[in-house]
């Protein structure tokens, strides 16, 4: 073995050239002429000396595991018959472990970066999409966005009212796509045209695939599909990858709405219109909001949300993200389907950030500067995020600007989570302080919105944070969701109507004895 290739590789050589030098070094060393190291399993070269050849005479594995089969192929013949070659083998391996790390943190990196330039993509256009009434536009929003984004250049859009006789409406990039498509059952999910689908269930895709389309990606509304948008290969040639394809349906999904609202105002039925936009609405708040409460060892938990019209403006979220329990709350300005639209809005940058697994604070500091950017002056949020080592029991929080949380101790002492800075959306920049504390066993800690303080009985006085923590305190013994349901019936018995004057929305979180 050549210790000099080793130091310079070691001193001089970047880790994403770390291969070419050591394999200039072994291809001398071996008289090699034609080579190639491929992962089978990703089709991805990491080296290749000469054109590439559909067929080498020699080849050997040189890493095999349930994500990477890598080979190494060859116009010579090595045998490994001495000290010496099995160090040279053995160094290669390690060369391409090196490119395959190299390679494996630039694709985190920017799968990162790629996920926040989506946030704000989505957030744009919905804000776009929300003012245009000429179909034209909408779909050329989508195709600009979709081409910006994806990096490709031909895209189709087909529209159906019965999910089944589809009218390519617009093509861009394509030389002819099929007039109609008949699709035999309803489309659901992303389908890619280079994998094995039921060619029975949908015949006509066929055609599509003639035309070297890539996706199809169904644009759904009110749980229907729509439309369908047709998506070619990326101008590298390569297939759009998967990491795309929520992006893409959440595209999909904005533009048909857009669609389907532009045809309601045309036509004149602003009632039904109403009607469809609020169940819409309804809908998708109804998938924001926890289906179910995670059930989480030592804890006991439970959330409600009351919204006063169809839909609402308050927000919660309580989910177990590795050893960490995450729960939120937050309250937008207004109410009905301006308000929802911003909760959702805001609840697709907060799943993506926190997929990232960054710091808290940067959390806000994103959600802050992306509220600010893509909302009106009159629209903000007041938010609340706590984060729940469940190893040591340790919470981080920070409050921009919202209600703070009672934190009540087993002996009744009692923490407000004030911690934190101002209402999202206000300014592009803020600093925001994050609040620690540590919960014993019996501890509770109770979180809302001023829907359930701020209610008044028929003299107008308010219910108050006094009568809410009384009555936490009263109920402490009791079950999270015993509690919630005390709390709600005494507000309901207080409020001078049976109509609900503000959304409500009420976590409970109890530390077990």
């Amino acid at each position: 073995m050549d210790i000099d290739i080793l130091k310079k590789i070691n001193n001089e050589v970047h880790l994403r050239d770390s291969i070419d030098y050591y394999m200039d070094y072994f291809e001398e060393k071996y008289n090699i002429e034609k080579c190639k190291i491929i992962d089978k399993k990703k089709h991805d070269i990491l080296y290749l000396k000469g054109k590439d050849k559909k067929k080498y005479k020699n080849s050997m594995v040189l890493r095999s595991n349930s994500y990477e089969y890598i080979i190494f192929y060859m116009d010579k013949n090595i045998k490994i018959d001495n000290k010496e070659k099995t160090e040279d083998i053995e160094l290669l391996k390690i060369m391409v472990s090196n490119i395959i790390l190299y390679k494996t943190i630039l694709n985190v990196s920017k799968s990162r970066l790629q996920k926040q330039k989506q946030v704000e993509t989505l957030m744009e256009i919905s804000r776009e999409l929300i003012f245009m009434r000429d179909e034209e536009n909408i779909f050329s929003s989508f195709i600009f966005a979709v081409m910006g984004q994806v990096m490709i250049s031909k895209v189709g859009i087909y529209l159906s009212e019965n999910e089944k006789n589809f009218q390519l409406k617009i093509q861009k990039g394509f030389d002819k796509l099929p007039d109609k498509i008949i699709l035999n059952n309803p489309l659901k999910k992303v389908i890619n045209l280079d994998d094995d689908y039921d060619k029975d269930r949908f015949p006509d895709f066929t055609k599509l695939n003639e035309e070297k389309v890539n996706l199809i990606v169904p644009m759904q509304y009110l749980n229907e599909t729509r439309g369908l948008a047709v998506l070619g290969y990326k101008m590298d040639k390569e297939n759009i990858p998967k990491s795309e394809y929520d992006f893409l349906f959440s595209l999909a999904t904005n533009v048909i709405f857009a669609v389907e609202n532009s045809k309601l105002i045309q036509e004149s039925i602003e009632k039904k219109r109403m009607e469809q936009e609020l169940q819409l609405a309804k809908d998708i708040q109804k998938n924001i909001l926890p289906n179910e409460i995670p059930d989480v060892k030592n804890w006991d938990l439970h959330g409600i949300n009351i919204p006063s019209r169809e839909v609402g403006g308050d927000y919660f979220y309580i989910k177990k993200i590795k050893n960490k329990l995450c729960f939120v709350i937050a309250d937008v300005t207004g109410k009905s389907v301006p308000a929802a639209l911003l909760v959702s809005t805001l609840h697709s940058a907060f799943s993506i950030l926190t997929q990232s697994q960054i710091e808290l604070e940067k959390i806000v500091d994103r959600l802050n500067y992306l509220i600010f950017n893509n909302t009106s002056s009159e629209q903000f949020i007041t938010f609340f995020i706590g984060y729940i080592n469940l190893k040591n029991d340790k919470l981080k929080y920070i409050n921009a600007g919202h209600n703070p949380p009672f934190l009540i101790r087993k002996n009744n002492n009692i923490v407000r989570l004030k911690k934190g800075g101002m209402i999202l959306g206000i300014m592009p920049d803020t600093n925001y302080e994050m609040g620690e504390e540590i919960f014993d066993k019996g501890d509770l800690f109770s979180c809302f919105t001023d829907g359930i303080t701020e209610i008044t009985d028929q003299y107008g006085n308010e219910f108050m944070d006094e009568n809410l923590k009384k009555l936490l305190i009263k109920n402490k013994n009791e079950s999270s969701k015993t509690i919630v349901s005390k709390i709600i019936e005494k507000v309901d018995e207080f409020k001078s109507n049976n109509v609900v004057q503000d959304d409500m929305t009420l976590i409970i979180g109890k530390r077990d004895e």
